[in-house]
């Protein structure tokens, strides 16, 4: 029962997150990478090589042997499906933010996408047992954390103001006739 109310609230916050960050003024029907997959994931890596190789690992992850439900090697579906679910989305926002140049969404995705680490982490998942998917998960969060941090570190030095150096000037010495 726990677990089920668990999921429940989980699918509330994702609700709560999307009307709060992602929501648009009409539903849109459109996909949101349009065109030929290879191609936009092309673009999307000589953009930011970084965030999309992360995103990518982090989608492949989902599909792979994640961790043991009892004996019994499982992809991250097999015992967490909305989380899963919800985690693949956040891998495609972040890749169409970096195809879009969006950086406040993108850093929006990196962070909720961080916040799957408390859910996943590596504690109980060793208890358990991994397999090679939460390895590659592992493996994908760990860049995106760093990326999210050089980011917000760099914000935090343009926002504050530099101190302006003010050479101390010299009266010009009269001239002499």
């Amino acid at each position: 029962i726990i677990r089920i109310l668990a999921d429940i609230s989980l699918v509330i916050l994702l609700i709560y997150v999307y009307l709060r960050f992602f929501k648009k003024d009409e539903f849109d029907t459109t996909p949101c990478i349009e065109g030929s997959l290879i191609a936009k994931l092309q673009t999307a890596y000589k953009l930011d090589k970084v965030v999309t190789g992360a995103s990518v690992a982090l989608i492949l992850s989902l599909f792979l042997r994640f961790w043991s439900n009892g004996h019994i090697e499982v992809p991250a579906f097999g015992t967490r499906p909305f989380i899963a679910s919800a985690t693949i989305a956040l891998g495609v926002f972040m890749i169409h933010g970096v195809l879009t140049k969006d950086a406040q969404k993108l850093e929006k995705s990196i962070l909720i996408t961080l916040i799957t680490f408390i859910l996943w982490n590596p504690i109980s998942a060793f208890r358990q047992g991994v397999g090679v998917g939460y390895l590659l998960y592992l493996v994908a969060i760990i860049p995106l954390g760093v990326v999210y941090i050089k980011r917000h570190d760099a914000k935090k030095v343009v926002a504050e103001p530099q101190p302006v150096k003010q050479e101390d000037t010299k009266p010009e010495a009269s001239i002499k006739e």
